[in-house]
């Protein structure tokens, strides 16, 4: 009979290896062998044929195809403490046939049921489930890259995603958030029903003060859940020298919401097309447009920030917050290289990012 000899992790980044290996020993060796893959999602169905290979097996890699199911988004909820981002969250059950010819014979095995999310695993090799998969009280991680401290204005958001729900039977119940300030901690009940979804917190100051909490310009706290990793949130004044700040929201590797505050000085720069044509000894322009770009520069950092932020050069999806109407919008990030920076080589690191606008710049025409 068939059997599957190798199969993806139960939750994984949708961006990894994301093969099924089918061996019937029963068939092996016999003429007109062929595998098939049928694959279940979202209420779509797919199928996979596949001959065997020298050793009567086929290995279907269905990576390409689950691609097609996520769209990178920046998930932000100003107002609430949490947000339920189950849409960020996919799963999917697989059937594997070993088949002579069409009808002839036809043996089926069927799995359990996978679970996918708009993440990449790094080489193919980095990808650990136990760390952020919150079995019980274990210490587990939030959903991020980013495991150094995080710097923000008194103003700004901070968002973290976790998992939460049961997985294949599996319990992965969040019960709680966590928040450590000056040795005091202060417990937050969060209840979830058992679907499997992901979750997103927004742990900022403002909102934090509803449950009793109080903040200032200079406070460091802690933030956690199931009394897992702590993750560490310094409040640091804005530069008063500066009209305002430029924080980019942006999707970092594991598919959750990241945030950066770009405080020093900004440029701004245009660069004008145009045809320029000679009409009665006159001169006249038609057809101009505009590439309108920003540079922005960020303050001083430790080698950890550093490189935590490599993500944010080829993200997906940025955006930027503007405080006049306060709401994000989309932009494109332009810069095509960059060097990042360490300790050893630069004893003092910060960046320029250079970006324009993604929604098209209207302009007068002749």
């Amino acid at each position: 009979m068939i059997s599957l000899l190798k199969t993806p992790d139960f939750l994984q980044p949708v961006y990894s290896i994301q093969e099924f290996t089918l061996y019937d020993a029963s068939l092996a060796g016999q003429e007109n062998l062929y595998y098939q893959l049928d694959i279940s999602i979202n209420g779509e169905m797919r199928y996979i044929k596949q001959l065997p290979d020298e050793f009567d097996q086929a290995t279907i890699d269905i990576t390409k195809f689950l691609w097609s199911f996520f769209e990178s988004q920046v998930i932000t909820h100003r107002d609430d403490l949490l947000l339920d981002y189950s849409t960020g969250l996919f799963q999917y059950s697989i059937v594997g046939h070993s088949k002579i010819d069409a009808s002839t014979i036809d043996n089926s095995v069927s799995s359990g049921n996978y679970f996918i999310f708009n993440g990449q695993d790094k080489f193919n090799r980095t990808w650990d489930v136990s760390t952020y998969f919150p079995n019980g009280d274990v210490s587990v991680h939030f959903l991020t890259n980013w495991n150094v401290q995080r710097d923000i204005h008194i103003d700004d958001d901070c968002y973290f995603q976790f998992f939460t729900g049961t997985f294949n039977s599996m319990d992965t119940s969040v019960n709680a958030l966590h928040i450590r300030k000056n040795n005091t901690v202060t417990d937050i009940s969060l209840g979830f029903t058992n679907v499997p979804t992901i979750q997103s917190l927004n742990v900022c100051p403002s909102i934090l003060e509803t449950f009793g909490l109080s903040f200032a310009e200079t406070d460091t706290y802690y933030v956690s859940i199931n009394n897992g990793v702590e993750y560490k949130i310094n409040i640091i004044p804005s530069d008063e020298r500066m009209d305002r700040y430029y924080r980019i929201y942006y999707v970092g590797g594991l598919g959750a919401t990241e945030a950066y505050n770009f405080d020093l000085v900004p440029s701004n720069s245009i660069s004008v097309k145009k045809t320029i044509y000679k009409n009665n000894r006159h001169l006249k322009s038609f057809g101009t447009s505009i590439d309108d770009s920003y540079m922005v520069t960020s303050d001083w950092m430790c080698q950890g920030v550093s490189q935590a932020l490599k993500e944010i050069w080829y993200t997906p999806s940025a955006e930027l917050y503007e405080p006049d109407i306060n709401l994000n919008v989309p932009i494109i990030i332009t810069d095509q290289s960059k060097q990042i920076m360490n300790r050893w080589n630069n004893q003092l690191i910060n960046y320029t990012l250079q970006f324009t606008y993604a929604e098209e710049l209207t302009i007068q025409q002749q």
